[in-house]
């Protein structure tokens, strides 16, 4: 829950391949989609419910066995076990090359979250 990891708006991914597709010198290499600045987990969740207007939640870690012990039987917490080297290090991209030659920019963090916010909150959940 505290380790730095770069959060990237969907919309940045979408602006990323848009860009190296159009560009013909862009072909044929990898490039990191720009990100806003690295936040661990338990800061974005803070970010988050600061930015809805909701009250802090209490970020509690799981054990990665436990993680992996569900896989067994769960196939969401199956994948997270795939993923947790993202989040039991520092997880941080450098876009630079990406935003200096395709002119790319990660969309700023709290535009991110009220997108994200706002896509939840006009969903029509049945209760």
């Amino acid at each position: 829950a505290d380790q730095p990891h770069s959060w990237t708006a969907i919309t940045d991914v979408a602006a990323t391949v848009l860009a190296a597709g159009d560009q013909q010198v862009a072909w044929g290499r990898a490039w990191h989609v720009p990100s806003a600045p690295p936040r661990t987990q338990r800061e974005a969740i803070g970010d988050l419910c600061s930015v809805a207007g909701v009250a802090p939640v209490t970020v509690r870690t799981v054990p990665s066995l436990l993680l992996r012990g569900l896989g067994v039987v769960n196939p969401m917490m199956r994948e997270l076990g795939e993923v947790l080297y993202q989040f039991q290090r520092p997880f941080v991209l450098d876009a630079s090359a990406t935003t200096r030659e395709l002119g790319v920019t990660a969309t700023e963090w709290e535009q991110t979250l009220r997108t994200v916010i706002d896509s939840y909150r006009s969903e029509k959940v049945a209760v």
